[in-house]
C-alpha cells in the first residue's frame, strides 16, 4: 500500500474480528475477496474487490457487475488472478467467461467515491485512509465508469 498525499477521511474504526477473518483468509488463500450484492436504495451496481494483493506490493482490485451471475464469474476471476506472483498493471485485459475487463486506475473524483463506499473493509484491514485500488471495467464501462455505476 502506498502514501497518499490526500488521503480522503479517517480510517474506518478497526474492527479485530474481520481483521482475524482477513488475515487468515489471505494466509490460506492470498487474497480476501468482499462482494456486494445489492446496496441501499440501490445507489450502485453490486461489486466485488479484493484485500491481500497490497501486502504483494499491488493494488487492490474492484469491479462492478449488472447480476448477480456476473458478479459470481468475476469474483471466480479476481480469485484465479489473485493468486497469481506478479502484481497486475494499469490496462491490463482480463478475460472471463462472459467477456473481458480492462483493468484501470480512477481518477479522484471515482477513487473517492469507491474509499468512501466500497472499499471500507479494505480500509479497515489495513487502518489506513485510502487503499490503492485499480478498476476492472467492461468495454462500455471505459468511457465514464462512475456514471456508468448508477
Amino acid at each position: 500500500m502506498r502514501a497518499s498525499d490526500q488521503p480522503y477521511g479517517s480510517a474506518p474504526e478497526f474492527d479485530k474480528a474481520l481483521f482475524e477473518q482477513v488475515s487468515q483468509s489471505i494466509a490460506e488463500h492470498g487474497v480476501q475477496l468482499i462482494a456486494v450484492y445489492e446496496s441501499r436504495d440501490d445507489d450502485y451496481r453490486p461489486f466485488v474487490y479484493t484485500i491481500g494483493l497490497s501486502e504483494r506490493g499491488g493494488d487492490e482490485i474492484i469491479a462492478f457487475a449488472d447480476s448477480e451471475e456476473e458478479l459470481n464469474a468475476i469474483a471466480e476471476l479476481l480469485y484465479r488472478i489473485a493468486r497469481r506472483e506478479r502484481p497486475l498493471d494499469p490496462h491490463e485485459v482480463l478475460r472471463y467467461r462472459n467477456g473481458t475487463l480492462t483493468l484501470a486506475a480512477p481518477d479522484a473524483d471515482f477513487d473517492a467515491f469507491l474509499q468512501e463506499h466500497c472499499l471500507v473493509e479494505a480500509r479497515s484491514y489495513y487502518r489506513c485512509h485510502r487503499v490503492d485500488v485499480l478498476v476492472a471495467l467492461a468495454e462500455t464501462d471505459l468511457r465514464g465508469p462512475h456514471q456508468s455505476l448508477h
